[in-house]
């Protein structure tokens, strides 16, 4: 199973956040689905990206961390998506 798979919403005073739940810790600032969690949930939900925050529960340290990204890592991360993407598909 892929850490951090379980995903949970919730709204507080100042933000949308979106929760998944992990194992073990990984490097998650530099993990490319949070910051394209973070553009389907602001689309889903029609607010800014501004208005999400993305964040790991880490049972292994009882932990929280969350992440709000701005526009310029979302779009570096689409970027990113779109090429392994193509890269993907060109091996046929």
């Amino acid at each position: 199973m892929l850490p951090g798979r379980y995903r949970d919403l919730y709204l507080t005073s100042s933000a949308y956040n979106v929760w998944l739940f992990a194992k073990q810790p990984l490097d998650w600032r530099s993990e490319l689905r949070l910051p394209l969690i973070q553009l389907a949930y602001s689309k889903k939900l029609s607010v800014g990206v501004d208005e999400i925050r993305v964040g790991i529960y880490d049972f292994s340290a009882a932990s929280y961390t969350d992440y709000c990204f701005n526009e310029h890592e979302i779009a570096d991360a689409r970027l990113e998506f779109t090429e392994l993407i193509q890269e993907i598909f060109s091996y046929n």
